[in-house]
């Protein structure tokens, strides 16, 4: 389409495809700095376009929805070109041996080599320092993730007006960064206690470890979906080649159920109403789905039923859990904040960036943005934790603790899948949920 429509229902399905192509785009970026423009050159995703929208009464039934979809495709195509400089920075350029990194590599390279000394605390200091000559070594990354908040901030200047946000849920003064920040100061003191001093601490956390029994030696979509009994899963039209990080550490599993659950709900989408009204661009409702499947993989009930493990192994996966669910906790709402004050302005990102560094690391972590990206789905994924830890309690209430082995439970999920996106909790639910973990870090 090379003009824009007032049909509503082409609109969306046009929002479909270009959306769709830009989720392509991503992956692709993901392995190589080079892929296909998911625009194809084209500006139909203009201001015009978007003037169009919100004035015309044939958009009427479908404004909103297909306006934050609008939003967040017109960012991505200005930014399209700093999304391209990023990936090159991670995967475009090799660096020679330093230390701890004996072989050139690239930044992505590194950061894997990094992820993996960190899961073992025998190598602790091998990833100190890893993770220091990373952030040495971020500058170029730093300036493109930097980049992408003040182009954001352009967009905006030129529209006029605010884009969408990626995550319409909350009300002011308990929205998504209030969500962040309450998550980030709850669990201050339990950090302090739990989790080993600077960045180090958080990433090794972040890896499960001791959970270390029991997984599969392959990391796969039909490892993946072997180990959460998947047959009834592919009632909801899962692609046949999901596509999976790498297996590198016990949350490597989690990670991977992520991806799983967002490919699950776009591959369930209804087909009977425009896709603008049944999904949502930051796809919060894929997220929360995955991250539920992760807590389901590294309950007491998983490991007792699936994976076989006995009384000291279950132990030392449900210090696993808990520690992983405590920094992966901190990261997220870390991400979130950033992302919050890139939206305001340079100078407030670089000095909440400073200021967030003192606070989870005790120490100055390198250039903006280097060592933890800020990206813009970050108040997605922070909703979308909160929101599996309140649906893990509900599901444990009303199935029993095995709630994942339950028929009834993985027909209310499937049901789900088949329907628009639901609307997360209010904050209140999100936000008890969240600092809940906290009962679960007793004897951590």
């Amino acid at each position: 389409m090379e003009a824009f429509t007032t049909d509503p229902l082409l609109a969306s399905e046009h929002i479909r495809s270009v959306w769709e192509r830009v989720r392509a785009f991503d992956q692709a970026l993901s392995a190589s700095p080079v892929a296909l423009d998911p625009f194809r050159g084209q500006t139909t995703i203009g201001k015009t376009w978007r003037e169009e929208l919100l004035v015309s009464r044939d958009f009427e039934p479908i404004r909103g929805p297909l306006l934050a979809f609008f939003d967040y495709l017109l960012e991505r195509r200005l930014n399209l070109g700093v999304s391209s400089a990023e990936s090159a920075a991670l995967l475009g350029r090799e660096y020679p041996p330093r230390a701890p990194f004996e072989e050139p590599g690239t930044l992505a390279e590194r950061r894997l080599l990094a992820l993996r000394a960190s899961s073992d605390p025998q190598r602790k200091d091998e990833a100190r320092l890893a993770w220091r000559t990373l952030a040495e070594l971020a500058d170029d990354l730093s300036a493109a993730r930097v980049l992408y908040y003040e182009r954001r901030v352009e967009i905006e200047g030129r529209l006029g007006a605010s884009l969408s946000p990626l995550v319409g849920w909350g009300e002011p003064g308990q929205g998504v960064p209030e969500l962040g920040q309450a998550l980030l100061t709850g669990t201050e003191d339990a950090a302090q206690a739990l989790l080993e001093p600077g960045f180090f601490g958080l990433v090794h956390a972040a890896t499960a470890y001791p959970a270390l029994e029991g997984w599969p030696a392959r990391l796969a979509a039909d490892s993946l979906l072997e180990l959460l009994d998947g047959s009834w899963l592919s009632r909801a039209g899962l692609p046949a080649r999901a596509s999976l990080p790498e297996r590198l550490c016990p949350s490597s599993f989690v990670r991977a159920a992520v991806h799983l659950g967002r490919q699950l709900v776009l591959a369930a989408t209804p087909l009977s109403l425009p896709f603008v009204c049944a999904r949502t661009p930051g796809e919060v409702y894929g997220r929360t789905l995955g991250r539920l499947f992760g807590l389901w993989l590294l309950s007491d009930a998983f490991a007792r039923r699936h994976l076989g493990l006995g009384p000291a192994e279950r132990r030392s996966h449900a210090r696993g859990r808990a520690q992983l669910l405590l920094a992966e906790g901190r990261l997220l709402a870390t991400r979130c904040l950033l992302a919050e004050a890139g939206r305001q302005s340079q100078t407030r990102l670089k000095e909440t960036w400073n200021e967030l560094g003192l606070r989870l690391c005790g120490e100055p972590w390198g250039p903006a943005l280097g060592l933890l990206s800020a990206p813009a789905h970050a108040p997605a994924d922070l909703v979308a934790h909160a929101w599996a830890l309140s649906l893990e309690r509900e599901l444990v209430q009303t199935f029993d603790e095995d709630y994942l082995d339950n028929p009834r439970a993985r027909e209310a999920i499937l049901a789900a899948l088949h329907a628009p996106e639901p609307t997360p909790p209010p904050y209140a639910v999100l936000h008890d949920a969240a600092l809940a973990l906290l009962s679960g870090l007793a004897g951590c």
